[in-house]
């Protein structure tokens, strides 16, 4: 398993599990007229495309059927969205509602932003997605609530990345991404930002 797939394994089966409920799709977002909303942008760079955004809600009065150490899980559901294009810049941009409302008062935990690379390696193309997880709400319990220090509105991620060549469960070659000159981390703290725009960039690739 490649290190972006063991990244977000937990995140997606968790999504999986929440689909797989009738409650589901009956506890639909249902967000305020006033709610706010978290712009998300990528920056693409030439030679990659943009992938759908993938927003996580999380409910504290809805329960999934999954039981952890404290009890039963917190319901989750999964939201995609396309980023449209802003004019003829490299910029691509969508929105999520914080509140989600509804019956079970979604709450805009996580996004996901996500691009994918086709580079050439010794006469084949081989393709891979580079996928990054900003936190935006934590979840904490209401007693256990921690200051934070007042974040800028605007939350800019610039990173290189170093692309390899990996196989998945099928034998298949694909790429996967690292982070140059940096220790590995699950994700990017966006609490309290109001805006995020996501700047990857990546080297040349570097083959097997």
């Amino acid at each position: 398993m490649s290190p972006s797939q063991s990244r977000f394994i937990s995140v997606l089966s968790l999504g999986s599990l929440c689909l797989g409920l009738a409650a589901c799709s009956q506890n639909s977002l249902a967000p305020p007229p006033d709610s706010p909303q978290l712009s998300v942008a990528v920056k693409v760079q030439p030679g990659s495309s943009i992938l759908p955004a993938v927003a996580f809600y999380v409910s504290k009065h809805c329960e999934s059927n999954q039981r952890v150490a404290m009890g039963l899980e917190p319901e989750l559901k999964i939201v995609q969205a396309e980023l449209l294009q802003q004019g003829s810049s490299d910029i691509y941009r969508t929105r999520f509602y914080l509140d989600g409302g509804g019956r079970c008062q979604w709450k805009l935990n996580h996004v996901m932003l996500r691009t994918k690379y086709s580079l050439a390696a010794e006469g084949r193309t081989i393709t891979g997605n580079l996928e990054e997880l900003f936190v935006v709400e934590e979840r904490r319990t209401t007693s256990d609530q921690v200051p934070r220090e007042k974040r800028a509105p605007l939350l800019v991620i610039q990173k290189k990345y170093i692309p390899f060549i990996t196989t998945d469960e099928f034998d298949r070659e694909t790429l996967d991404f690292k982070r140059k000159d940096e220790w590995p981390r699950f994700s990017f703290d966006a609490i309290g930002a109001e805006a995020i725009r996501f700047e990857p960039w990546v080297s040349q690739l570097q083959g097997k």
